[in-house]
C-alpha cells in the first residue's frame, strides 16, 4: 500500500469529507474571484426582449465569440461597452430582433405590395406609424420601452359622418420613474403632430401600473378634463414659484437651509366680453351724389310791333310782344359713416387671485474653538426683512390682491458637519461596493489556506512522512527487536504490526537507502533509546 493510500485511510471518514468540503468551496471562491475581476464591462444591448429573439441574438453572439450576459428573465442582453456597435450592426443585417412589439416601416421593406390589397397596406401602415411613435416615446431617460395604440376612421365615399382619430400610449417606467407634466406633454403634442386629424384631446398616456398620465375625453369642456388641466397647472405654478425663492434665498443662506410652501389662490374661468362702441364726433363722408337740372323757356303776347320796340335801349311802349322764363334746380347727397368699434376681450385663466407665501430659514452654526462643537445662532430681524423683501420682489406680491407671507427662522434639524474637505480619493465612492466585495472574498479565503488547508497539508505529510518510516523500520527490523523499540517509545502501531523473525541475510537484502535515513531519523529523535537495544544486541552476541 503506497504512502497516499495509507494517509487517506489513517484520516478517516469525516476528515476526508471535511477535506473535500474545504477543496470544493476553495476552488469556488477562487473561480467566483477570478470572474469578477476578469468580467469586461457589460452594457445592454437590447431590453424587452421576448425569448425567441433572445435566444437567437445569444446564438449569434456565440458565432461571433462575443462574451454576452443574460438578465431580466433573458429580457435584456448584456454585452462588453466596446463590442455594442458591432454586435448591433451585425444582428441588424440578420433581422434581429425581429419578434419585438415595434415594427417600423421597415415592414414595407418585406412586402409584395403588387399582391396587396388596399385593405393590407392599411393595416401595415397603422403598425408602422405605432411601431416608430412606440421607438420614439421610448427614447426618454424614464421610459424603458412604450407601445401605442392608434385608431384611425375609415374614410367611407357616400359617408356623411365623421369620426375622430383617438391614440392610447401604454408606458413600461424604468423602476418607481415618473413624468413630469412638461414631458406629458410633449408626448401628446408628439403624438397629435403625427397622426393626421388626431387632436391632444383624443389621446391617454397611462403606465402598466394603471397610473394615468393624461386622460382622453371627446369633449373639450369635459369636467374632468378642465378639473385635471387646472389642478396640473395650478401645481406646477407653486412649484416654480417655490424653486425661485429656495435658490434666490439659498445663495446666501445655504442651499439645503431654506424651505419654501405656496399656496396660489387661482381664476380658472374663462370670460368673453363682446363690446360694439359708436363714436358720433368721429365721421367720415362715404358717398356724395350730386345732380343739376337748368331750364328755359319764352312765352309770346299781344302789343305792337313798331321800329322804336325794335331800337337798342328804347323803352317798350304798349304791351310787350312776349316773355321768357331760365330755372335751375341742384342737388347733393352726402353719406356719412359713424366710427364704430368693435371689441371681443377674452379674460386669461389660471389668474392669480391670492398668493400665500411661509419661508422658512435655517440659523448660523459657529465653531466653539474650545469644545470644537457648533453653536446655533438664530438670524436677526434685519436679515428676515431683507429676506422677504426679495421674495416679494421676485415672485410679484400684491398687497391689494390681499397676498400674504411669512419668514420664519427656525433651527433645522440636521447634523451639523465641518466644512467639506476635497477629498483626494473620490473615487473610492463609485466602486465601494465592488472594491469591499473583493476584499471580504480574498480575506475568506487567506483564512481558509491558512488556518484549514495549510494545517491539514501539514498533518497529511507529517502522517504519511511517519507511516512510511514505521513500514520502513517494520521490514529492517526481527520481531524481538521490534517489542523492543514499541515498549521503548510507546507505540502501540508497532506491536499490532509485528511480523515473524528474518534472518541477517535477507535483513541486509531489503535494507537500502531510504530505510537507512528512517533508521537514522528515529536514532536522532531517540538517541537513548537506540543506545539500549544496540546494547542489548551486544550482549546477546
Amino acid at each position: 500500500m503506497s504512502a497516499t493510500a495509507q494517509l487517506f485511510k489513517d484520516m478517516g471518514l469525516p476528515k476526508l469529507a471535511i477535506l473535500a468540503v474545504v477543496s470544493v468551496a476553495l476552488v469556488v471562491a477562487i473561480m467566483m474571484v477570478s470572474g469578477r475581476l476578469g468580467a469586461p464591462t457589460v452594457v445592454p444591448l437590447y431590453s424587452g426582449l421576448d425569448s425567441g429573439d433572445s435566444a437567437k441574438i445569444a446564438a449569434e453572439l456565440e458565432s461571433m465569440g462575443i462574451y454576452y450576459e443574460m438578465r431580466s428573465g433573458g429580457a435584456q442582453i448584456m454585452v462588453p461597452a466596446n463590442k455594442v456597435l458591432t454586435a448591433r450592426m451585425t444582428l441588424a443585417k440578420n433581422g434581429l430582433p425581429s419578434a419585438t412589439a415595434s415594427v417600423g416601416y421597415e415592414i414595407f421593406d418585406k412586402s409584395d405590395t403588387m399582391g396587396a390589397s388596399s385593405f393590407v397596406n392599411d393595416v401595415n401602415l397603422v403598425r408602422a406609424l405605432e411601431g416608430e411613435l412606440g421607438r420614439t416615446i421610448s427614447s426618454f431617460s424614464q421610459v424603458e420601452r412604450a407601445r401605442v395604440h392608434l385608431v384611425l376612421p375609415h374614410k367611407d365615399m357616400f359617408s356623411r359622418g365623421k369620426e375622430e382619430a383617438s391614440a392610447s400610449i401604454v408606458l413600461h417606467m424604468k423602476g418607481s420613474q415618473m413624468l413630469e407634466a412638461v414631458e406629458v406633454t410633449a408626448i401628446s403634442h408628439l403624438v397629435a403632430t403625427s397622426v393626421p386629424g388626431l387632436k391632444l384631446n383624443r389621446i391617454t398616456i397611462v403606465d402598466t401600473n394603471g397610473r394615468p398620465f393624461k386622460k382622453g375625453a371627446s369633449d373639450e369642456n369635459d369636467p374632468g378634463i378642465i378639473a385635471s388641466n387646472s389642478e396640473e397647472f395650478k401645481v406646477g405654478y407653486e412649484k416654480r414659484i417655490k424653486n425661485v425663492i429656495e435658490d434666490l434665498l439659498g445663495r446666501s443662506v445655504g442651499f439645503g437651509k431654506v424651505e419654501a410652501q405656496i399656496s396660489a389662490e387661482m381664476d380658472f374661468d374663462q370670460d368673453v366680453i363682446d363690446s360694439e362702441t359708436y363714436d358720433p364726433d368721429g365721421k367720415v363722408a362715404r358717398s356724395v351724389q350730386t345732380s343739376e337740372e337748368s331750364q328755359k323757356s319764352s312765352e309770346g303776347a299781344g302789343g305792337e310791333v313798331s321800329a322804336a320796340n325794335n331800337l337798342p335801349g328804347a323803352e317798350a311802349s304798349g304791351t310787350p310782344a312776349g316773355a321768357a322764363s331760365d330755372s335751375a334746380n341742384l342737388n347733393e347727397v352726402t353719406n356719412y359713416e359713424i366710427s364704430k368699434t368693435n371689441k371681443k376681450h377674452i379674460k386669461q385663466t389660471g389668474a392669480v387671485k391670492r398668493l400665500s407665501i411661509a419661508v422658512l430659514v435655517d440659523g448660523t452654526y459657529v465653531l466653539d474653538e474650545a469644545t470644537q462643537q457648533y453653536t446655533y445662532q438664530p438670524r436677526t430681524k434685519e436679515e428676515l426683512d431683507q429676506y422677504k423683501t426679495l421674495v416679494k420682489s421676485a415672485v410679484g406680491f400684491d398687497d391689494k390682491r390681499g397676498d400674504t407671507i411669512e419668514v420664519a427662522n427656525m433651527k433645522f434639524i440636521t447634523e451639523v458637519l465641518g466644512p467639506t474637505k476635497d477629498k483626494k480619493y473620490s473615487w473610492l465612492t463609485n466602486d465601494l461596493t465592488n472594491i469591499l466585495q473583493t476584499i471580504v472574498i480574498g480575506i475568506v479565503i487567506t483564512l481558509i489556506l491558512v488556518l484549514v488547508v495549510k494545517p491539514m497539508v501539514r498533518r497529511a505529510f507529517e502522517l504519511s512522512k511517519s507511516g512510511a518510516e514505521e513500514i520502513e523500520l517494520q521490514s529492517a527490523l526481527t520481531g524481538n527487536e521490534l517489542d523492543e523499540l514499541a515498549e521503548i517509545t510507546g507505540h502501540e502501531e508497532a506491536m499490532k504490526k509485528k511480523e515473524p523473525l528474518i534472518d541477517m541475510q535477507k535483513f541486509e537484502e531489503k535494507m537500502n537507502s531510504s530505510s537507512l535515513g528512517a533508521i537514522n531519523d528515529i536514532v536522532e529523535r531517540h538517541p537513548s533509546e537506540a543506545v539500549a537495544i544496540i546494547r542489548g544486541w551486544l550482549e546477546n552476541g
